[in-house]
């Protein structure tokens, strides 16, 4: 959940601050906002709390975030429930939309899936879009007793991948890059809406973006700044090794993709057949055939190697 924080034509503090202490209602809740952004939550409470009296629901949402999180040292899930409560009574968007996720959660009242649904149902309509996503990763994924078919989850991930919600984002990757859903297979649309993701932070979309690179073996520079970025999120996340270890063996770093591919294997990819396979094909991209071979035969009794390792043990060759 995030506080709204638009000021609309005017971005000046002293200008909104004179008027909520005149008492008006919005700049009330938009000098909270202001020092909510400064970092002082105990201001941005009072402020929140005089506007949140008044029944303002960007200002109970305020008072949600600000408990939910416990930005004044005051962590209530409960008390963040019912101000999320109070916001949508006024048919306030958000706080449906946070009410779905307190009930889907079971974080300040008891858990119940279809009132949950309700909730999020409601704030799609009116165009919710963490709303939206959450109703398409139901469909994309088969959960909340929904069937799981992307063809159903296609208007939702494409609504709230435009509204910029990286998650559809990389569910919109996803679609292209395999053809589900009724899209087709377009791996430049794939990678755009992976690199929108990614802008956003979204791990696996980095790694997805990076792995694009090396198959269609274009952007390599762009691809590894991705994959190491992925790497800074979770370090010991096998697929990111594995697909940095494949760029840099792709821009000639065997050395240094020796290296990362034996941390994916040292972190349990030695279960993996196309990890312990790639391991080889580095060493015969670096001219240590004898080495390589010894890794691909291993490969070859673990679940997951490719379909050309037979060759290469045939050959002695790298593909």
């Amino acid at each position: 959940m995030l506080c709204h924080c638009s000021f609309g034509q005017v971005d000046s503090f002293a200008y909104f601050k004179e008027l909520a202490e005149k008492g008006d209602t919005r700049a009330e809740y938009v000098t909270g906002s202001y020092y909510l952004l400064g970092k002082e939550a105990q201001l941005a409470k009072k402020w929140y709390g005089l506007a949140a009296e008044k029944h303002y629901p960007p200002a109970l949402m305020g008072l949600a975030f600000i408990y939910q999180f416990g930005l004044t040292g005051d962590k209530d899930s409960k008390v963040a429930f019912q101000y999320a409560n109070e916001a949508s009574d006024s048919n306030y968007a958000e706080g449906q939309s946070l009410l779905g996720y307190y009930y889907l959660s079971g974080e300040g009242v008891a858990s119940d899936s279809s009132v949950a649904e309700k909730y999020y149902r409601l704030a799609a309509a009116q165009n919710n879009p963490d709303a939206i996503a959450t109703i398409g990763v139901w469909y994309f994924n088969g959960g909340m007793g929904m069937p799981q078919s992307y063809e159903l989850a296609r208007p939702y991930v494409e609504k709230a991948a435009q509204a910029g919600v990286a998650r559809s984002e990389f569910e919109m990757g996803l679609m292209y890059q395999h053809g589900w859903g009724g899209f087709p297979i377009d791996t430049p649309e794939a990678m755009m809406w992976y690199d929108r993701a990614s802008q956003q932070g979204h791990m696996t979309a980095l790694n997805n973006y990076a792995w694009l690179c090396y198959l269609k073996k274009i952007k390599i520079e762009k691809g590894i700044q991705y994959i190491e970025a992925a790497l800074r999120i979770n370090p010991y996340s096998l697929n990111s090794l594995d697909t940095y270890a494949a760029l840099l063996c792709l821009a000639g770093e065997y050395d240094e993709a020796l290296k990362w591919q034996k941390k994916a294997l040292d972190y349990g990819g030695d279960k993996k057949g196309g990890f312990v396979e790639r391991y080889g094909d580095i060493l015969c991209k670096s001219g240590k055939s004898k080495d390589a071979m010894k890794y691909w035969r291993t490969a070859q009794g673990i679940p997951g190697h490719s379909i050309t390792l037979i060759t290469k043990i045939t050959t002695g060759q790298c593909q």
